[in-house]
């Protein structure tokens, strides 16, 4: 009986040790430092872990001395019947050279194989389950990862005289997806739930997201604001 019980015991044990990306074992002497000339090129989403550890990290890179990073997890409803996404913002983030650096956690920019870009994140807190650090592979650009119409106005900074080309009912929608993106729940009946629920992408779930907005999201809501008063 003890050595049935040790055996998924083991199982389990290299599991937790191990590195993995989909179902394939990571070795450690195929990842190597992921260089670029442009800090930018690392402005991307990382996919970590499996299942219902699984978590996004995405990194919004303004310029060298802005950058913006959140996690994006999930959780069920209370009746296990919807799929609710979470996201925590990363404090004083930079980056310096192939360094990844936050309050939170480290990190480097790395290659796996030399082709599959991704995050090597150390594991600063011990939360990796004992082991050394999480490989996150690059599983979208942000153009691909953020929804809607005007998906840039969650990750460049918006001006004026840009704005001012789009009609007011644009720069509403423009404003709205914003919101939309973190699920908010629009007024019921209104004209931007009437035409959010008609996006595939739009999954209402958040009665408010008002914590989950970025410093360059909060900006540009307000610099639209400001445009659409004029028109």
């Amino acid at each position: 009986m003890k050595t049935l019980l040790l055996l998924p015991l083991l199982f389990i044990s290299s599991i937790l040790l191990s590195q993995t990306m989909g179902m394939e074992e990571i070795e450690h002497q195929d990842i190597s430092i992921w260089e670029t000339t442009s800090v930018k090129d690392y402005g991307n989403v990382y996919h970590f872990g499996d299942s219902e550890w699984e978590y996004s990290l995405v990194i919004v890179v303004l310029n060298p001395n802005n950058i913006i990073a959140y996690k994006v997890q999930g959780h069920f409803n209370d009746n296990a019947t919807a799929w609710i996404h979470d996201y925590e913002h990363l404090n004083d983030v930079k980056i310096e050279g192939s360094k990844f650096y936050s309050k939170e956690f480290n990190g480097e920019f790395a290659t796996y194989k030399g082709k599959t870009k991704g995050l090597k994140m150390f594991d600063e807190n011990e939360s990796f389950t004992s082991k050394e650090y999480e490989f996150g592979y690059l599983s979208y650009t942000l153009k691909q990862y953020l929804k809607g119409k005007f998906p840039t106005a969650s990750y460049i900074e918006l001006d004026k005289s840009t704005l001012q080309q789009f009609d007011k009912f644009d720069l509403q929608i423009m404003r709205n997806e914003i919101f939309a993106r973190y699920g908010y729940i629009f007024k019921k009946g209104g004209k931007m739930e009437s035409y959010f629920t008609t996006q595939e992408w739009y999954s209402a779930e958040h009665k408010n997201v008002n914590s989950f907005l970025t410093t360059l999201e909060k900006r540009n809501i307000k610099l639209i604001q400001e445009v659409e008063s004029t028109k």
